[in-house]
């Protein structure tokens, strides 16, 4: 069975992308395509078993690993922050701790490992073996870690007080939302003092809004709409719940009704990143000029580019010319 070799472009991004333990699973979303593995086929959706590794931006050494992992052919949207076409259960994942190099007894350079984004090693690659050889040492530490303890503050004051425990809750929601998080730690901890905020104050939607987006970012969907209902129900009016019921419809699937609840959300509050995830749930449904229209709403195209839309907008503005052209053609036939 033939190795995947995956260069990291940023290793900072590890914690909540390729090592963040969603609901037990981890995902990557590196290009790759299954048509490179001998076994594939045009038809082949995906492949299991593929031992994934993956190497730091200079391709230089080995960082982590996958160790039995599903490749497919098309990404699969986990979430509105999570896309992937590699996917691993945790008990197959590896990350060191530390930089370790990959050299061969043969004189195989470091600099030999990876030269581009991806590639496909098969068995008589020469690079194979040494990858092999390395992953199967005994030595490694494996810093990825399931679901740790944390180990909230505890003392009188911050029990009691409601403003102590939803600034705790502000903080950390605030550093998730500006992607300073530093990874499943933190999102713990924002679960952990949601539920002391709802302990504190039943009636408070923001104590539910919090729990609902510490579990929908951990994958525990159910718990998550639970608390977003929860919190939509006394207060039905905040743009940013139904955005987040619509996130975990997403995860679900739910694409249809999600779209509807981006757009209701857009009509209370003109964010734009509404409209970002609005058009990716129309595109998951296939409906392309839909979600060409809602991207074509949007004037910030520096918000396009960071979202990694504008590309997408590129190539469908020609199925879009194409499509209006056959609209026009079938009018003048009729």
């Amino acid at each position: 069975m033939a190795i995947l070799l995956v260069k990291v472009l940023d290793e900072n991004s590890l914690p909540l992308n390729e090592f963040f333990d969603y609901n037990g699973y981890c995902f990557s979303n590196y290009p790759v395509n299954i048509l490179d593995f001998y076994e594939a086929s045009a038809n082949t959706e995906k492949l299991s078993d593929i031992e994934v590794v993956f190497s730091d931006s200079d391709g230089k050494r080995i960082i982590g690993w996958y160790e039995k992992a599903e490749v497919f052919s098309k990404s699969q949207m986990i979430s509105p922050f999570l896309e992937g076409n590699i996917k691993a259960s945790v008990s197959d994942v590896v990350l060191l701790d530390e930089a370790q190099a990959l050299m061969s007894d043969s004189g195989l350079g470091i600099e030999c490992l990876l030269t581009q984004q991806s590639e496909v090693i098969e068995c008589e690659d020469c690079r194979y073996d040494e990858i092999i050889k390395f992953i199967n040492r005994k030595n490694h530490k494996n810093v990825f870690m399931r679901y740790p303890f944390v180990q909230i503050e505890t003392d009188q004051r911050s029990r009691k007080s409601v403003d102590l425990t939803r600034q705790y809750c502000e903080l950390l929601a605030g550093n998730l939302m500006d992607d300073n998080c530093n990874g499943i730690m933190d999102i713990k901890a924002l679960e952990k003092y949601a539920k002391q905020l709802i302990k504190l104050s039943h009636k408070d939607s923001d104590g539910y809004y919090y729990h609902s987006m510490a579990c929908y970012q951990l994958g525990f969907v159910k718990d998550a709409m639970k608390s977003i209902e929860k919190a939509i129900q006394l207060d039905g009016e905040e743009a940013d719940f139904l955005a987040q019921k619509a996130n975990i419809l997403c995860s679900m699937k739910h694409f249809d009704k999600a779209q509807e609840l981006y757009a209701e959300a857009y009509s209370i509050d003109k964010e734009p990143l509404y409209l970002i995830y609005q058009g990716r749930a129309l595109m998951f449904m296939g409906q392309m000029e839909k979600a060409y229209k809602v991207f074509d709403g949007i004037e910030d195209k520096v918000l396009l580019e960071e979202c990694g839309i504008a590309t997408k907008i590129e190539s469908m503005d020609k199925k879009w010319s194409f499509s209006t052209i056959l609209k026009r053609l079938k009018r003048e036939q009729i």
